[in-house]
């Protein structure tokens, strides 16, 4: 067989030869070689054509995606009673279905603002508060078909409120004890989202029910689910480089405790210093330091020791080192930062001090 020159239909042409585009470009190079390396006006108007085209193909598609998570909803609202979720609307919305306004359109759904969704799909959500077993399908099919539009912390959010709804029934025996459970299974719930929700005001309910275990749980879930890698307690001790960096995950940590500090405050306007059991379930401010420190959440120390110092209960903190590992750490931090200077940070530090034979500290705190 002859070997052949490629033709120049050839679907595999010579690699050695030039194409023309090849040949083009070389000879662009040798008469002006600086060409390649600028921008001209020309490229960069094109560019920034570009640009546009992108973001509008983005818009077109953010736009249509939301369109079929509305198209999604209005599907699920049409199968069940929508005359009577419209009933439950607020009088500003229902001038849309009276026609009053023009037709009902496809830009109709799209114009309307996320206030009006949230109340209907609170609506189709309440119209089954009685049959859990719907109310659970219902958000199934609302977190797999409108995923944004209904995203899962919203709905869990809504069956917690379902949960609570009976607290306001006349309580007795039976009725405690199922508010109790009801509290138990929305305690379940949050912490599905505690990462991404608020948390203190559902805390501070279970602490009216006198709830401490699944009240200290739920804090402490949420804080381990916003900072898996404990950044928040070394941006507390400077030990991060770029601490503004971790400045969100310190703020939103110490958020999951907000609610302990609120019922530390409580605690303390209405035990002051007295330390007798009340008749009521409730724990004194000594016991509920106590359960806090049972929990292995070294940051949640710190808070409780900040807390503590603040109020300068140096004696109550020195009765509880026994109960935590955290506390040297802590007060050796203290003494840097007071500069040796604050009072109750020096008296604490002697008896910290004295149980860990650190002399050479000791005669500097001395």
């Amino acid at each position: 067989m002859h070997n052949l020159p490629p033709s120049s239909h050839t679907l595999f042409p010579n690699i050695n030869a030039p194409t023309p585009l090849q040949s083009s470009s070389l000879t662009t190079s040798s008469t002006n070689p600086n060409q390649q390396y600028f921008l001209s006006a020309t490229s960069l108007s094109s560019i920034t054509d570009l640009l546009q085209e992108i973001d509008y193909y983005r818009t077109i598609c953010h736009m249509i995606e939301r369109l079929s998570e509305l198209l999604s909803l209005w599907q699920i609202i049409n199968e069940h009673r929508t005359d009577m979720l419209i009933e439950r609307l607020p009088e500003s919305y229902l001038t849309l279905f009276n026609g009053t306004n023009g037709p009902f359109t496809v830009r109709t759904l799209l114009d309307l603002d996320t206030l009006f969704y949230d109340t209907l799909i609170a609506a189709l959500l309440t119209s089954y508060e009685q049959n859990e077993s719907i109310f659970d399908q219902l958000m199934g099919r609302l977190v797999d078909e409108c995923p944004k539009l209904c995203p899962i912390e919203k709905l869990i959010l809504y069956k917690v409120d379902l949960f609570l709804k009976p607290s306001s029934t006349s309580i007795t025996n039976q009725s405690l004890n199922d508010q109790h459970q009801r509290l138990k299974q929305a305690c379940q719930l949050y912490k599905q989202v505690c990462d991404r929700v608020n948390i203190t005001s559902f805390a501070m309910t279970l602490n009216t029910f006198r709830m401490y275990d699944e009240l200290l749980d739920l804090c402490v879930t949420a804080a381990s689910k916003r900072d898996p890698c404990n950044q928040a307690l070394n941006y507390y001790y400077g030990q991060l480089d770029d601490q503004q960096q971790f400045l969100d995950v310190y703020q939103r940590r110490s958020e999951c405790y907000q609610a302990l500090i609120d019922i530390l405050e409580l605690l303390y306007q209405r035990d002051g210093e007295n330390t007798l059991k009340t008749n009521d379930g409730s724990l004194t401010l000594n016991e509920f330091i106590r359960h806090c420190l049972s929990y292995d959440d070294e940051f949640l120390h710190v808070k409780l020791f900040d807390w503590m110092m603040n109020k300068q209960f140096n004696e109550k903190i020195k009765s509880y080192r026994q109960m935590t590992p955290y506390l040297e750490r802590f007060i050796r931090y203290r003494l840097k930062l007071t500069n040796f200077n604050d009072y109750t940070t020096l008296d604490v530090a002697i008896a910290v001090l004295q149980v860990v034979k650190d002399y050479t500290t000791l005669c500097q705190v001395i």
